[in-house]
């Protein structure tokens, strides 16, 4: 009998492991851009991503094909895949209010925490230790997210990283980076700037992903593999985007028909369309009159329009890129499709109500950490932990020893029976004087107040804090609308059913 590995590449384990993890399966509660309660036919993160790996893998066909390249089509495929594994419920609303929760702009969660309205460098003057982990732990983005979820949060495997047995270190890197690179790193608009995206810098294992000390990639890094996800990626959400506007009625498929190929003022077809879109027009005309005989048509012709370009225009720079008209087109394709559907009144609607449910559900979880689940709460010690170790960086005994132990091979969980998790968050959490070990694991016990024995770890209450941040950012990433949803009424609603 054959070992699965006879047959399986490196690749095709990674994107495997990728595709049967728990975040993957949640993607499908996820909005893409409108709510997944929104209606049967509504695109989620999970169809999104299906529909990236197969754009992806066409134009890697393509590509090899045409010009005789050797593309790796199973790193493509495992990056298409988990390129989105760190977005939040709510779409890129809940993406920008968790950022700007963990940047401390949130004054009623900043005094839940940290008993302060602002943290701000000048108010710890006389403190430059504690300003220094407030300022080093900054920041939410979802790509950076994703990386963070298969280095340390897969609780499936040892120490939390999913890649950490393939024997191939390249897979892991190059896995990593593509899914890490598929968005922008950091950006000096809307606050993503790479100073208030400390956190993942600090935190996350960057070893030999070739990053500059701006987050630029390094020439040599530039894999093909990565421009790819990259394209596909915008060629979905070109084309769902229109699909979505006429599922849900905010356009007709003649209004579409006039966004795609475009209009001038007389009524004559826009001359700025590319000559390959502009002789389609024709394949569609006839179905405006039968909405779904004209989404499947609209999208095979969008799709196939982007990809033919591409592939095209590699041979004329051996980069990837649309050619200079396309690129044109496809900036005033997206501008014109985002004036109607995110500024559309439901898609604002559902905006706000996911902002406000998640900022609830972090007061609620700061305010008393023990409402959330056994394992949210022993991520948090595994959390700070982590932290800590690197607070100590000279106590070479302790730090290894901190090492081993989340390491180790019994499993994710820190504690050997569930109810003692609580009890030690108790203890950290609301006694001023801890009496008894907070935790105890096979070489290391953890109080609150030092005995003067390398075995024993303070509680920085800091740094205890700041991990509960960073996990209650996790668990509320994690979640899909509806659970999201269910939460905020079980914690807030008039509910009987307040069981998790």
């Amino acid at each position: 009998m054959y070992n699965h590995k006879d047959f399986r590449s490196v690749y095709m384990q990674a994107r495997d492991r990728i595709l049967y993890c728990r975040p993957f399966l949640r993607l499908a509660g996820k909005a893409q851009v409108y709510s997944t309660n929104f209606g049967d036919h509504v695109r989620t993160r999970l169809t999104h991503s299906l529909e990236v790996a197969q754009i992806a893998r066409t134009i890697v066909v393509g590509l090899n094909k045409a010009y005789n390249l050797n593309i790796n089509e199973e790193l493509i495929e495992a990056i298409a895949l988990g390129h989105d594994l760190g977005h939040t419920p709510f779409g890129h609303v809940g993406e920008r209010t968790l950022h700007a929760i963990t940047n401390y702009n949130n004054i009623k969660i900043n005094n839940i925490l940290f008993k302060k309205d602002e943290i701000k460098e000048e108010l710890f003057i006389d403190n430059d230790n504690e300003w220094e982990l407030f300022n080093q732990n900054r920041g939410f983005k979802h790509n950076w997210q994703g990386v963070r979820i298969l280095q340390y949060l897969c609780r499936e495997c040892d120490n939390g990283d999913m890649f950490g047995d393939i024997k191939d270190p390249n897979v892991r890197i190059n896995v990593l980076k593509g899914i890490l690179c598929h968005s922008s790193l950091c950006k000096d608009k809307d606050d993503y700037t790479k100073d208030k995206l400390s956190f993942y810098e600090k935190h996350l294992d960057l070893k030999n992903f070739n990053l500059d000390k701006e987050w630029n990639l390094e020439k040599s890094s530039k894999g093909i593999e990565l421009q790819i996800v990259n394209y596909a990626d915008e060629i979905a959400q070109r084309h769902h985007d229109i699909e979505d506007a006429i599922t849900f009625n905010l356009i007709t498929p003649q209004v579409a028909t006039n966004i795609i190929w475009g209009k001038d003022k007389a009524g004559v077809d826009d001359v700025n369309c590319p000559e390959l879109l502009h002789n389609r027009r024709s394949e569609v005309r006839k179905y405006h009159d039968n909405s779904i005989r004209y989404l499947r048509s609209v999208s095979s012709i969008i799709v196939d329009f982007f990809v033919r370009d591409l592939i095209s225009n590699y041979q004329n720079k051996g980069t990837l890129s649309f050619t200079t008209e396309t690129e044109e087109y496809n900036k005033r394709l997206s501008v014109r499709l985002q004036n109607i559907i995110l500024k559309s009144v439901n898609v604002k609607r559902m905006d706000s109500r996911g902002q406000y449910i998640i900022e609830e559900l972090f007061k609620a979880y700061a305010t008393n950490p023990l409402q959330m689940p056994d394992e949210t709460l022993n991520a948090v010690f595994r959390e700070y932990l982590r932290q800590y170790s690197k607070h100590i960086e000279k106590d070479i005994n302790i730090k290894g020893r901190i090492e081993k132990l989340l390491a180790k091979k019994s499993g994710f969980d820190l504690f050997k029976e569930r109810y003692l998790i609580r009890v030690a968050f108790e203890e950290c959490c609301y006694n001023e004087r801890a009496k008894d070990i907070i935790f105890e694991g096979e070489n290391i016990r953890v109080v609150e107040k030092s005995q003067g024995a390398q075995l024993f770890i303070n509680i920085n209450q800091t740094i205890f804090q700041i991990c509960l941040m960073r996990v209650i950012t996790d668990y509320i990433a994690g979640m899909t609308d509806y659970y999201a949803e269910q939460e905020y009424c079980k914690l807030y609603g008039i509910v009987h059913n307040v069981l998790i």
